[in-house]
This record gives structure tokens, sequence and C-alpha cells, in this order.
């Protein structure tokens, strides 16, 4: 049984192999394409266009408001807001721990790090195994002969339909 799941495996992945290949080749010739290449032009120039625009609105609402202090315009509004820096981040943190926890992150990756060398309390955390399996990556011995045909006409199918009378 474990060998037959072994095949079933070894083709799927042959299949998929084949397919993304054929896929990956028509992207390829696809993305190399004089019609392409000038739509990625045309793509990078409007963007460009648009980029400005943009730019330009925002940079002429500012200044509006700045004028008259009016927070509305034509296709635009205004928002105030406050920013905050935090000026000494180490004084802020142990302001943190003794007044406002809260604000405090707990960095779990660190956190299971060190209790995976025992650095944390035992009753904050809880240990198991956890079973993974690795499937080797070559299971190209379980393919059988009729299968190998299968998929070479399969990868000629492909082929056809995308144009591509290489092999």
């Amino acid at each position: 049984m474990s060998t037959n799941k072994v095949r079933e495996l070894a083709e799927a992945r042959a299949r998929y192999h084949d397919i993304a290949g054929v896929r990956k080749d028509a992207l390829e010739k696809f993305l190399t394409s004089p019609e392409y290449i000038t739509l990625l032009e045309a793509e990078a120039r409007a963007k460009e266009a648009m980029e400005k625009a943009d730019i330009d609105l925002r940079t002429l609402a500012v200044d509006k408001f700045k004028d008259d202090g009016e927070k509305q315009g034509v296709g635009y509004s205004i928002r105030v807001g406050e920013v905050i820096e935090i000026t000494d981040v180490q004084a802020a943190r142990e302001w943190c721990l003794a007044n406002f926890t809260p604000a405090l992150l707990l960095d779990v990756k660190e956190f299971k790090a060190a209790a995976k060398r025992n650095l944390t309390p035992a009753n904050l955390i809880t240990k198991s195994e956890q079973v993974t399996v690795a499937v080797n990556t070559n299971l190209d011995e379980f393919l059988d002969e009729e299968e190998d045909g299968k998929l070479d006409t399969a990868r000629e199918n492909a082929r056809t339909l995308h144009g591509d009378n290489t092999k």
C-alpha cells in the first residue's frame, strides 16, 4: 500500500511539474512579446503621470488650506491630525513597565526561543511533540513505464494547446 501511495504522489508531482513548466514557458513568451513590453511602458508612463497629478493636487490643497483654512475643496477634503513622536524610547519603556503595561508587546518568537532554552517559567508554556513527514523530493523511481508514457502525452498535449511545438 505504501508503495502505491508513493507512486501516486510521484505521478501527481510529475504531472504538476510538466503543466507548470508549460505554463512557465507560455508566460515567458508573453512577458517577452513586443505587445507586452509596449503595454508595460505605457503603464509606467500613465502611473508616473497619475502620481504627479496626485502630488500636484495634494500640494495645491495644502497650500489653499494654509491660506484660507477651508477643509473642503472640489474633489478633496482636508483632515488635520496629531502626530506623536517618542523622544526617549528607553524612558518610555521604563514608564510603561511601571505605569502602563498594556503598551508593552510580547515578542512571541523570542519568548518561544527562550522557552526552548528553558529560560522561561514552566507554568507559562506547554511543550509537546509535533510529528512532521519529510517526503523525498525525487520520486522518479516509483513511476512505472506506462505512467511515464501518459506523462509524455500530457506534456505534448499541453504544449500543443499553447502553440509550442518544441520538445
